[in-house]
């Protein structure tokens, strides 16, 4: 098994990179990033909602660190409240699930 990488390990190999927005992380190192578990960012990208990622091998996920920052920054929220276009799904489940019960 392989020693999960620190934060300290991540930003030296970021800083490496002449272009930092194009470095490259693995599937360890991408979520000591964003301050995730590497569950969430698995769970994250099977379903779609995570940031763009490249798999050149069966067995390899790949982030460029800029695409994490845009996913990161595309988060922001100024308040608890559910934005517009999730109150509209929410309504058409329960419109949904009203019409389903007999």
């Amino acid at each position: 098994m392989c020693k999960t990488p620190t934060l300290d390990d991540v930003m030296h190999k970021i800083a490496a990179w002449p272009d930092r927005r194009e470095a490259r992380l693995d599937q360890n190192e991408a979520p000591v990033y964003c301050g995730m578990e590497k569950g969430c960012m698995a769970q994250l990208r099977y379903n779609g909602n995570g940031p763009a990622y490249y798999k050149p091998s069966p067995r390899t996920v790949l982030y460029k660190v800029g695409d994490l920052d845009d996913w990161i920054n595309a988060s922001r929220r100024t308040s608890t409240a559910p934005d517009n276009e999730e109150l509209c799904k929410r309504k058409e489940r329960i419109a949904a699930y009203r019409k389903a019960r007999p």
